[in-house]
């Protein structure tokens, strides 16, 4: 199938599968799992930009957060995910999110925390944009099931992660 043409042409080459590891993917569940690891390891990442910017110590708590990082990796394996579904299914889709809230909003609250303590305002800028990608991503993942529309909640989510991109880079290579 290709993509130019007719929306049902489209639609078979959204639907196409390959066996991966003796499993049927399609590009909506291949682009679905790469983009919950990737997150997962977004927000590690983070917290290791926090750690070095902030000369602070991991504690209990990092180390927390790094764990939940793991826990919901192995949570996305399990079949139950439907990767290949353009809908997630309940209640799995909040099985694999809690930890990746959880481990956001951690992030967040470090970055916040040290960001205001110092007057660091690019990070703070970064904690907040955390935060209100999460409030977009909550509807989603509550109740997209029910409200499909809501999957449009994914776009301001997604503005917010480029925006810190943007000020990451702005603060790595000022001008």
């Amino acid at each position: 199938a290709y993509i130019y043409g007719s929306n049902k042409n489209f639609n078979l080459a959204i639907e196409q599968r390959w066996i991966i590891f003796d499993h049927k993917i399609g590009l909506v569940g291949l682009g679905g799992l790469a983009t919950a690891v990737t997150i997962t390891f977004f927000y590690m990442l983070m917290l290791r930009i926090w750690h070095e910017r902030y000369q602070k110590p991991y504690g209990w708590f990092g180390l927390l957060l790094i764990l939940i990082g793991m826990i919901r990796l192995l949570i996305m394996l399990f079949p139950e995910n439907e990767w290949n579904e353009a809908v997630p299914p309940q209640p799995w889709s909040l099985y694999r999110n809690v930890p990746l809230t959880l481990q956001g909003l951690g992030v967040a609250y470090l970055i916040l925390r040290d960001a205001q303590q110092t007057k660091d305002t690019n990070f703070y800028w970064i904690g907040v944009l955390i935060l209100f990608s999460f409030a977009m991503y909550a509807p989603v993942v509550l109740f997209v099931q029910r409200m499909p529309l809501l999957g449009l909640f994914m776009i301001p989510k997604t503005i917010a992660y480029v925006a810190i991109g943007f000020t990451g880079y702005k603060e790595l290579f000022p001008s």
